[in-house]
């Protein structure tokens, strides 16, 4: 069932049992008036994080992928394009599995004697604007099988889609779950209809509208496609139809791109009344957000503040290129190279992995791709977040030009391996940002 919570009205569930408070898709109540849902008994620490700190979450594993769990503030070194900077915030959250398997508890602690549980709320966020038929009947299977198997009585789940056309609250009802995603269907806006001529990759596209004729193999491989399908002798007629059809392509897949980043600054910005750590999980065959990137900062700013960790599951599975043969859109006495198709079908999938595997490593998450096994990669992303560290440190770069900034983040420990943030865009001291804030 979902609970819906308007002020005054509280409902429990059994023994044990996690209560779920909030609705994602319709609120009920004022936001003045959003409790903060939490455990009976579960320690509770509130991070006030300033505008203009710069905030990380950072897991820190040995070699073989165990996490390091007695870390100190001291222990870390944070540089912003190679300055160092002076950690302001440091916190820790640990999962229960791993506070009951240490042999000292009091060691597992921020060494401010502050330590969090970890609980179990997580957001199924599925990217229904890039998710093909095939992958996302796999990902319907997949996910009712982790519902039924791999959930707990006390786990709190939501699910929410990129468009908004399928959201649930959180519930602990797994056949509700079950039935939403179930319902899911695909928007199939900005997938190219397989007669086009010519054919583009969401990355040709982008290429060549960005670059026009200089984009290289790109372009070189659209005009010869167009000749192929079109009949057309080449020529001034054959370079504008491509770099029409690479603009409008490229609209868009800029549109859908922007809309699935704002559907998730919503969603993290929502989960800040959400007492707790979280996890969003980011199920999506990939996108190119190069459009984006101001988007995806937001994102991954309001999550760390939010206390969420983003992990991203590629659900397209393993990835083979079809290398032999000729392409077949070839033609007459024009045969595409093996090796340029190739180069562009590996492009196109690095390109589509920028974005999820920003959100997730940036957030303190991974990203699970490249493997068949959609079910084991859910798993993992959804239930692997046993422990992380949260820092928060104030620039000493006071420009407010906009650029992007690189962090690196150190642990003085040897043999270990530190994920966090890559990096953030500065604020900007005019108002040049502001249509990119907005929706479409």
């Amino acid at each position: 069932m979902i609970m819906n919570l308007r002020k005054g009205s509280l409902t429990s569930f059994g023994r044990g049992m996690l209560v779920c408070l909030v609705i994602l898709a319709h609120p009920t109540y004022p936001a003045s008036e959003r409790p903060t849902p939490q455990r009976k008994n579960e320690p509770s620490i509130t991070i006030k994080v300033p505008v203009d700190l710069v905030s990380l979450n950072a897991s820190v594993t040995d070699k073989k992928g165990n996490p390091i769990k007695d870390l100190t503030e001291q222990d870390f070194r944070v540089f912003e394009d190679g300055v160092p900077q002076k950690i302001s915030l440091f916190h820790l959250e640990v999962a229960p599995e791993i506070l009951a398997s240490s042999p000292d508890k009091a060691k597992v602690s921020t060494g401010a004697g502050q330590e969090a549980l970890m609980s179990r709320t997580i957001i199924l966020f599925v990217d229904d604007y890039h998710i093909n038929f095939g992958d996302l009947a796999r990902l319907k299977k997949a996910g009712e099988k982790f519902v039924r198997t791999n959930l707990t009585p006390t786990d709190c789940v939501a699910l929410v889609s990129a468009s908004g056309r399928y959201s649930t609250g959180f519930t602990q009802d797994r056949e509700l779950i079950i039935s939403a995603l179930n319902r899911i269907s695909i928007i199939a806006t900005a997938r190219q209809p397989s007669g086009d001529c010519p054919p583009l990759s969401d990355y040709q596209a982008i290429e060549i509208a960005e670059r026009r004729d200089k984009a290289g193999d790109p372009f070189t491989v659209a005009v010869n496609d167009t000749i192929a399908c079109s009949g057309m002798q080449g020529g001034p007629s054959v370079v504008q139809r491509v770099l029409t059809a690479a603009r409008e392509r490229a609209e868009q897949i800029n549109d859908e791109s922007k809309r699935t980043m704002f559907a998730l600054h919503d969603l993290v910005s929502r989960l800040k009344g959400v007492g707790g750590p979280k996890t969003i999980v980011f199920l999506s065959d990939g996108l190119i957000a190069r459009q984006a990137n101001y988007q995806i900062q937001e994102v991954i700013d309001g999550a760390i503040r939010a206390n969420t960790v983003i992990a991203s599951v590629n659900t397209s599975g393993l990835q083979v290129s079809a290398i032999g043969g000729e392409s077949p859109t070839a033609s007459s006495g024009t045969i595409q190279s093996v090796p340029v198709r190739f180069r562009l079908d590996q492009a196109d999938r690095f390109a589509r992995d920028d974005a999820p595997s920003a959100l997730a490593s940036d957030t303190g998450g991974k990203y699970y791709h490249n493997n068949n096994d959609l079910h084991a990669q859910l798993t993992k992303a959804a239930l692997e977040t046993p422990l992380r560290y949260f820092l928060g440190y104030y620039s000493n770069n006071n420009s407010r030009d906009g650029r992007f900034r690189k962090i690196v983040v150190k642990v003085d420990r040897p043999n270990v391996v530190v994920t966090a943030r890559k990096g953030y865009y500065a604020p900007q001291s005019d108002e040049a940002n502001e249509d990119s804030k907005k929706g479409p």
